[in-house]
């Protein structure tokens, strides 16, 4: 999921329909994220169910002011949903988080928030790259191992990178 030294999770050795280990969870009424064998790397991965309403699941770490890569595994699965991703930052008093980098896929389209970037296709799984230095407020964006946006505006500034989220939207 994340530079091995940072942080690394993909979710092999847990167990089938509970929350994933070392990540914090919200489940709303009518929504759901469970360890599954459906794995699309390994033996395990996470499904996020949104029903109703938005299910979330986020990961801090240590701030890593560095070059940095932050890369994932994505299977978008359902048609008129949403799945975002959230790079976050936190403030230098380390009690709030920050969107850094806002990826959103809807529409067959991987956005930088709003910003068509690639296409793609859903049931199809991806391998998500984003490489960036938090202070330089800008990242590359690598799908498949391929560049498909160089030096892209995040969505704010930061100076570091601290936590990723991983969620669904409505339209």
């Amino acid at each position: 999921c994340f530079d091995n030294q940072t942080f690394f999770d993909n979710f092999n050795g847990q167990a089938a329909g509970t929350n994933p280990l070392g990540w914090v969870v919200n489940e709303p009424s009518g929504s759901s994220i469970n360890v599954t064998s459906q794995s699309i790397e390994g033996s395990s991965s996470v499904i996020l169910t949104r029903r109703t309403t938005n299910p979330s699941m986020s990961h801090a770490f240590v701030p890593e002011e560095n070059n940095m890569t932050i890369s994932f595994m994505v299977n978008h699965s359902s048609g008129s949903g949403r799945a975002r991703i959230e790079i976050e930052s936190i403030d230098s008093f380390g009690s709030a988080y920050n969107d850094y980098i806002v990826l959103k896929m809807y529409s067959g389209q991987i956005r930088n928030v709003g910003t068509s970037i690639t296409p793609y296709s859903l049931n199809s799984i991806y391998n998500i790259s984003v490489q960036t230095v938090p202070s330089t407020s800008r990242f590359n964006l690598y799908v498949n191992n391929v560049l498909v946006g160089n030096n892209l505006q995040a969505s704010a500034n930061g100076t570091n990178v601290a936590r990723v989220n991983f969620l669904t939207e409505t339209s």
